[in-house]
């Protein structure tokens, strides 16, 4: 059993083929990295994991990551949310960020960004969320 407050940050990877250097970095940092394709399980993983920043990375399963995205931020607004895309497209990055997501990086040099992100985030000491 994962304690709670040994998660600061959850990667949610949508898809099989995700960035080597991002999977590199998530293990280098010590991130839990949970394959979930549906707001369901995205549900469950928090609640067990209580994060204080959730990642969602994928490539081509944009739909169930839009559907991710926005089941967490309207339960857990508090809860920084970062979306990883393999490839930028200004659509996707349009409807991610309507979906509620606090960064959004895309393309080889996404990695680098999100761990200055999670470092920013976790540097200004944002709270463990607490259940509701």
């Amino acid at each position: 059993m994962i304690r709670a407050s040994a998660v600061i940050v959850l990667v949610f990877s949508m898809d099989s083929d995700a960035d080597p250097k991002f999977d590199a970095l998530a293990g280098r940092r010590g991130w839990l990295v949970v394959q979930a394709r549906s707001a369901a399980q995205a549900i469950r993983e928090v609640i067990r994991c209580e994060p204080r920043v959730a990642i969602v990375q994928f490539t081509v399963h944009v739909v169930e990551a839009l559907e991710i995205i926005d089941t967490l931020r309207s339960r857990w607004p508090q809860i920084p949310l970062i979306a990883v895309v393999s490839s930028h497209h200004d659509e996707i990055e349009r409807i991610v960020r309507s979906a509620g997501a606090s960064c959004y990086f895309s393309g080889s040099g996404a990695a680098e960004l999100v761990d200055q992100a999670v470092a920013h985030i976790v540097a200004r000491g944002v709270p463990a969320m607490g259940m509701r």
